[in-house]
């Protein structure tokens, strides 16, 4: 969400699967440091883009209906977000990127933005999972369907990341921030999140706790035959879902995207995920679960 902010810190920035990241610390993180997170980083974006020719997510979208074997990170997720897609009903689906496609979002913003002659007409998207075996780490993405790990990928990547510069650096304050989302990788930190409406809330986001945003503004367009889009789809239908932001703390990074995603695409989830440290706001107004209290300021 583009109204998120943290205070000014030193910070080393750089750009990485489809986002900028910043390390902000108190001036005991090391280049050398950066250097072991950005390479982590980079690998990580060459399993799961959507737009790299040779990732594993590409390898499994040429090849629909067939299980094919993946590597054990790209099971782990791939097991997290199945898990995801159960816990939501379905709100969250890493399936979602046959509609993406359809809808003129086929390539890198950084290369083309998204735009299509013709706008498609919807459809429901299947609710398989993608782990076909565990155990043999075959995973299959159906036919009429294709993969899409976006932003959970991204999230995903932050949480092992944080893991590296714990154990790196001992900078007693350090905060990821990854685009308009972070991680506390150490010390609690006092942010500022964007509620999609006018009045930004401060929350404290505690040591090993993420903050995730989603929100259907962050990625506009209008195609060729004057119909807009966006890049938040409502499985159920298959096409753009209604206007909606949502905000998630969680411990675990791909955990907050993932349901920050659900509740943006379905934000009458935030009634049953009561468990759940969110703030969802439709053009209704706000709602949040009584876990985002203990966090705001």
């Amino acid at each position: 969400m583009s109204d998120t902010a943290i205070e000014t810190r030193p910070a080393w920035e750089w750009r990485a699967m489809g986002a900028t990241w910043r390390l902000r610390h108190t001036g005991k993180v090391e280049i050398e440091v950066v250097g072991a997170l950005a390479d982590a980083i980079a690998a990580d974006e060459r399993r799961w883009s959507r737009f790299l020719a040779r990732s594993e997510v590409s390898r499994l979208n040429r090849a629909p209906g067939v299980p094919l074997q993946v590597s054990t990170e790209t099971l782990d997720l791939l097991l997290a977000c199945d898990g995801w897609h159960e816990q939501t009903e379905g709100a969250f689906s890493v399936m979602v990127g046959g509609a993406l496609t359809a809808y003129g979002y086929r390539e890198s913003q950084r290369i083309r933005p998204p735009r299509t002659s013709r706008t498609p007409a919807p459809a429901p998207i299947d609710r398989a999972l993608v782990v076909d075996d565990a155990v043999r780490r075959l995973a299959c993405v159906p036919e009429g369907t294709a993969l899409d790990l976006g932003g959970v990928a991204r999230m995903w990547s932050a949480e092992r990341a944080a893991a590296i510069v714990r154990t790196l650096s001992d900078d007693p304050a350090i905060l990821l921030e990854v685009g308009d989302d972070m991680v506390a990788v150490r010390g609690d930190h006092l942010v500022a999140v964007g509620n999609g409406g006018d009045s930004p809330h401060a929350v404290v986001l505690r040591d090993g706790h993420a903050l995730a945003s989603s929100s259907w503004s962050a990625l506009l367009w209008s195609n060729d035959d004057g119909a807009s889009a966006h890049h938040l789809i409502e499985p159920a239908t298959g096409a753009p879902a209604e206007p909606a932001s949502a905000v998630v703390i969680a411990s675990d990074a791909g955990e907050a995207d993932a349901l920050a995603t659900a509740l943006a695409v379905r934000p009458s989830l935030v009634a049953r995920l009561t468990n759940v440290c969110a703030m969802v706001h439709t053009d209704r107004g706000e709602r949040h679960t009584a876990a985002w209290e203990s966090v705001a300021v």
